[in-house]
């Protein structure tokens, strides 16, 4: 049979006039050193519609390493009905079982109807096939394999090892109750021990949701509820008295903040009043914030614990909590104790409906006015800092009585505020450097003279340490654009920190921008050409503890300058004086300068945090290496983006062809289960260079993943899909990724095998405005959803009145994003 076999592929070869090209890639696939790799699949490409004949026909090489290729090729590459009929001779007849069980996974992701008539006739086979049956039907959810698989778990006489992972399928796929007595007796396997197993076993114990597991999750060693930390608030208030109960017991803090973790991720409305009741009992503010954090996402239930605690005991985090609501009635609530002169925290009150933002405006609006009214002047100044904050026109009539007003603040402050809402001029800033051109890494010096130009005096704090507040946006010669604050900590201004600027009086300050604190990293100006500098400058203090109001807004002024190219001197200059990171990007300005063309400048270092499985490429010999070397290193920095930048600028054929193995490459995971991951990255380097195959190959490989049967591989889909389509990272995604239809996450989310038929006209939808219009018609809920919310974020309301119900959801995050969005659009 196998002689035969190679007989007729040989006289395949012969006759569809391809045959060095096919003894070629049959050569390759029978090199038992050689995986699976791009070079292959691009023989198949090029093959057209003989290759799959080819891959059949080779499904009857003597060499089972071979078949095993051929089938993986079939299986993850090609998703084509006319190769079943070949795949189910393979599962049924093959003498080596890898091949066998790799070809039924085919059979499954070419078309599952078919795989679950197939393997529901064999499912009482008995042998390797049963076995392999089993595997597949179980994986896929098919439930007429539950009754063998509790047999075989049953079974006393099957390995431990058979016995758990006969116990995870069952869980896994069926959430079957019947595995969690195993799965308790397996915690007490001294194979199971390891810290890794042990993970295992308690998170499918965690998701089934059967209440006889969780004394059991409880009373295990207090460094195991690190494992299942993520899982636990799943049960609930059914779980908070037993975690409150080991909060008190346990003296590891490891163990503590596990257990705060998980109490803070609770969302049960049923342990509101637990966690209110427990709030008052304790006076750890770490506990504290915890039980606040949760308590605002527990719906209306938890909206109630927190206005009872503030009733109780008044304090400033509870009742910024409330405004977490963002409901009419949390607008009521906080106003009512603004407004009442007993209550301990009345100025915070008034502060805190600022917090409501655009949304409630008019809610707040409508207590204004006796606000303004008010004898104790404090609550006046607090309520005009209000109209600032909230932009409120309306209040004119109002503040021109103030105006009048006995008191020199409450005038100066009614002054300030109608000026800031008529967009009157009251503080001119101008900014300017000692020259327009700066060598590149020479110190740019910015002064700036902040002059009062209205006719009212203006308070401002000011102190040697730390003066102003300023913020820069800086955008670059290439477009891009940084951000930066430069100031000292925050602190609270003393009364003769302010000072008054009288009609005609300035400030005056300098700042450096050559080196810029940025989070961890030190922003260095590194590219040359024209720089654009926005500087806002806000004042520091209110004032308002000393009774008066300072300059409560900022002001902003634009600038320019130029940064000359650097030359090799300057830089090898620049490099004896630099830290690490600076040194990077001078040591990229460097290489670029010695070997033009070869490794493009990077906007940020290779490393930004210490990766040590990836070469630094910026060590100071890299500016000596030839091209082979540079190659070399290139391909150990695969698949990053500093890899394929340094292949792609090299581009002669030995990079092409790394870049070219990059774009498939088949890798073994844990448990050696054959993964392949995707490099579109890789794919765009390579039609850089003239390549259009890889792409074209990136992409029907991402159509068919779209219909195979198992969630992840159709998520790997969508992934490419997207980064197909290029998409600029839109502005929101961090924001709530599963409501992003730009976002992976949305895929893996919300993925179900009715969804993903309808991924590829999504994603495509979803890279314009009229795209996204017309998903708002789009026949599911969460498709439609997600479109109104990619429009609210682009600045189109199209869809709001979709995004209007998550203003009453249980969790502050997305009552937080639609309160936002709804806000914008009601303030325009």
């Amino acid at each position: 049979m196998k002689r035969k076999g190679t007989w007729i592929l040989c006289l395949l070869i012969a006759w569809c006039g391809q045959g060095h090209a096919m003894s070629n890639t049959l050569e390759k696939l029978r090199d038992p050193d050689r995986h699976i790799d791009m070079d292959i699949i691009n023989d198949l490409y090029l093959m057209g519609d003989d290759a799959l004949p080819f891959l059949v026909q080779t499904l009857t090489d003597e060499e089972p390493d071979v078949r095993l290729k051929v089938v993986s090729l079939l299986t993850d590459y090609y998703f084509d009905p006319d190769a079943l009929s070949a795949l189910t001779v393979i599962f049924l007849h093959d003498t080596d079982d890898r091949v066998r069980s790799m070809a039924a996974y085919g059979i499954a992701s070419i078309d599952i109807e078919y795989a679950n008539k197939l393997m529901g006739k064999h499912l009482n086979a008995g042998g390797e096939t049963q076995e392999i049956v089993m595997d597949v039907l179980s994986k896929y959810g098919d439930e007429r394999v539950i009754s063998k698989l509790v047999e075989r778990l049953e079974d006393p006489k099957a390995h431990p090892e058979v016995r758990r992972h006969t116990a995870y399928a069952l869980v896994d796929f069926f959430k079957d109750k019947r595995a969690v007595p195993i799965l308790l007796d397996m915690i007490d396997y001294p194979e199971i021990i390891e810290p890794k197993a042990l993970a295992e076993v308690l998170e499918r114990l965690a998701r089934i949701d059967d209440e006889r597991v969780i004394p059991v999750l409880l009373n295990l060693p207090d460094s195991a509820i690190g494992y299942i930390d993520h899982i636990l608030p799943q049960f609930g208030n059914l779980i908070v008295p037993l975690l409150w109960e080991k909060l008190a017991q346990t003296e590891l803090e490891s163990v503590r903040k596990d257990i705060l973790r998980i109490l803070k991720n609770i969302r049960d409305p049923a342990a509101a009043a637990f966690y209110g009741h427990a709030y008052l009992e304790t006076e750890d503010p770490e506990l504290r914030y915890r039980l606040i954090f949760a308590l605002t996402n527990m719906g209306a239930e938890g909206f109630r614990t927190l206005l009872d605690i503030v009733r109780q005991e008044p304090n400033s985090e509870v009742l910024r909590a409330l405004t977490r609501y963002n409901s009419s009635a949390a607008v009521d609530t906080v106003a009512a104790f603004a407004l009442d002169r007993s209550f301990p925290l009345r100025e915070e009150a008034i502060n805190t409906l600022a917090s409501f933002g655009q949304l409630r405006r008019k809610e707040v609006s409508k207590y204004i006015p006796q606000l303004l009214a008010d004898p104790n002047p404090k609550v006046k100044l607090l309520t005009m800092r209000l109209i600032i904050r909230g932009r409120l026109p309306a209040f004119f009539p109002a503040l021109e009585a103030l105006r009048q007003d006995t008191d020199e603040n409450i005038r100066n402050a009614a002054d300030i505020t109608a000026c800031i809402l008529s967009g009157e001029a009251l503080l001119k800033l101008e900014v300017g450097t000692d020259r327009q051109q700066y060598d590149y890494g020479q110190p740019i010096m910015l002064n700036y003279r902040l002059r009062n130009v209205s006719n009212y005096p203006i308070k401002i704090a000011r102190v040697p340490e730390a003066h102003l507040r300023e913020y820069l946006r800086i955008q670059q010669p290439d477009g891009t654009t940084a951000r930066a604050r430069i100031s000292a900590s925050f602190f609270s201004p003393k009364f003769e920190d302010y000072r008054t600027l009288h009609p005609g009086d300035e400030l005056t300050g300098t700042i450096s921008i050559i080196s810029i604190s940025e989070e961890r990293e030190t922003y260095w100006l590194h590219q040359s050409g024209k720089y654009t500098v926005d500087l806002h400058i806000y004042s520091w203090g209110s004032g308002l503890e000393h009774g008066f109001l300072a300059w409560p807004d900022s002001i902003t002024s634009t600038f320019d300058f130029n940064i000359k190219p650097p030359t090799i001197d300057h830089l090898d200059a620049i490099l004896t004086r630099t830290d690490v990171v600076d040194s990077r990007k001078t040591y990229h300005q460097l290489s670029e300068l010695k070997k033009s063309g070869i490794f493009p400048v990077l906007e940020t270092p290779v490393l930004s945090y210490s990766q040590s499985w990836i070469p630094d490429p910026l060590e100071p010999d890299f500016l000596n290496l030839s091209n082979t070397e540079l190659i070399s290193k290139g391909i150990k920095m695969l698949p990053y983006e500093s890899g394929i930048k340094l292949l792609t600028a090299i581009g002669d054929a030995q990079a092409i062809e790394a870049l070219r193995q990059t774009v498939f490459k088949r890798e073994v995971k844990i448990g050696d289960t054959p993964q392949i991951r995707v490099s579109t990255d890789a794919a765009f380097a390579l039609q850089q260079l003239g390549d259009n195959i890889p792409i074209k190959w990136c992409r029907e490989f991402a159509q068919r993943r779209l219909r195979h049967w198992k969630k992840s591989e159709r998520v790997k889909g969508a992934e490419i899909l997207l980064a197909l389509q290029r998409l600029p990272i839109r502005d929101h995604w961090h924001w709530d990724p599963p409501t992003c239809l730009t976002s992976n996450k949305f895929y893996s989310e919300n993925d179900s095998p009715s969804l993903a038929a309808n991924w590829e006209d999504i994603i495509e939808k979803a890279a314009t405005l009229p795209g996204l219009k017309s998903l708002l018609e789009h026949d599911i809920p969460i498709v439609r959803r997600a479109a109104a919310y990619e429009l609210a974020y682009l600045g189109d309301p199209s869809g709001i009145s979709m995004i209007e119900p998550d203003l009453y959801a249980n969790d502050a995050a997305t009552r937080g994003r639609a309160g936002f969005l709804i806000g914008k659009f009601q303030s325009q």
